[in-house]
């Protein structure tokens, strides 16, 4: 079977930005290698379903999938890949909001060969709504890991394997994460984890510092929506996440440090989801903040002492314990739920 590069996106929504999208990959030079592009409107009500059907008329190697809901995007992901053939070939994910630099595929496929790596992941340029650049994550130069350094480089390279896009993979690893799908996957952390399962897979991946991949944020995208059960997970997502890391050897003190200084982050984002217009009413809302203090992880997290210093939030942890103290009073709680005793700033 000739080898094909199979490229994805999910649009929902997404008149305003899916011509750029699909444009920038229409840019690609492929290098010879057949591409299949999925374009997949995910129960869109406005005009992508049209545009998706005008691409799909003037190129033939574009696969139209018109989905009647917007469903879950490890569903449509599976849906897509699963009507493919699994051949020896590559795969590139593209969001419908974002965009890839004419030369990613060129310089990601050219990396990925000469240095025998299973993923090529690349730089990302962090563009507004005005498409201007406002930052860019990027190492200082191309990086390579084998797998047995995965756990101590996991530091270096995580930014750039926590989303599915930004990404050459060579299509069998992704197609054995997939086969071996359960949808009793957590809904909130899909993407990090479909994604470091397949690194799991690998025995070799690098990341190009070029940022060719470009990630467009507005003021006016939507923040997700707080659920109760999402508090309950995080032990889950800290939990999945170590065992991840302990498939390379044993977990090291910086690793840990990280892990508690992401589920802070978390922490501070629920509070944040919790505190916008979710509906609740403050009791409520009061009540899950206490469910989230109580978590044991929580607490060790909070008492975790001799962290390194890279990781500001949890140096900050006394300012983060004074703002929950002023919000559970701003909510009519007992500031004093949060014993001083209990954690070390």
């Amino acid at each position: 079977m000739d080898k094909k590069v199979m490229i994805y996106t999910r649009a929902y929504n997404a008149e305003s930005t899916l011509r750029r999208a699909v444009d920038s990959i229409l840019a690609q030079d492929f290098c010879g290698i057949q591409p299949e592009y999925f374009l997949i409107d995910n129960g869109s009500t406005d005009g992508t379903a049209a545009i998706i059907a005008d691409y799909a008329r003037r190129y033939r190697w574009i696969q139209p999938i018109h989905l009647g809901v917007n469903i879950l995007a490890a569903s449509a992901l599976v849906e897509a890949v699963f009507r493919s053939h699994p051949g020896d070939g590559y795969y590139v994910h593209l969001d419908a909001d974002d965009a890839y630099h004419p030369r990613f595929f060129q310089e990601s496929y050219c990396f990925l060969r000469e240095e025998r790596l299973d993923i090529a992941a690349c730089g990302v340029a962090l563009v507004d709504e005005a498409g201007e650049t406002r930052g860019v994550r990027q190492l200082p130069g191309n990086a390579v890991w084998n797998r047995a350094g995965y756990g101590e480089g996991y530091l270096q390279f995580r930014r750039f394997f926590m989303e599915p896009w930004g990404k050459l993979y060579c299509l069998p690893m992704v197609w054995e994460s997939l086969r071996a799908f359960r949808t009793g996957i957590r809904r909130a952390s899909w993407d990090y984890q479909d994604t470091l399962d397949i690194v799991a897979r690998t025995e070799r991946i690098g990341v190009l510092s070029r940022p060719l991949y470009r990630y467009y944020s507005s003021p006016t995208q939507s923040t997700k929506e707080f659920h109760p059960e999402d508090i309950q997970t995080l032990p889950w997502q800290i939990n999945w996440l170590r065992q991840w890391l302990a498939q390379f050897g044993p977990v090291s003190r910086l690793n840990e440090d990280y892990l508690a200084a992401i589920y802070l982050g978390w922490c501070g984002n629920l509070e944040e989801r919790l505190l916008s217009d979710c509906g609740m009413t403050d009791f409520e809302k009061l009540a899950q903040l206490q469910a989230l203090l109580s978590l044991p992880e929580t607490a060790a997290v909070l008492s975790r002492s001799g962290c390194d210093p890279q990781f500001r939030n949890l140096a900050a942890r006394g300012a983060f314990l004074e703002h929950l103290r002023a919000t559970i009073s701003d909510l009519g709680g007992d500031p004093g739920c949060i014993p001083d005793a209990q954690y070390q700033s």
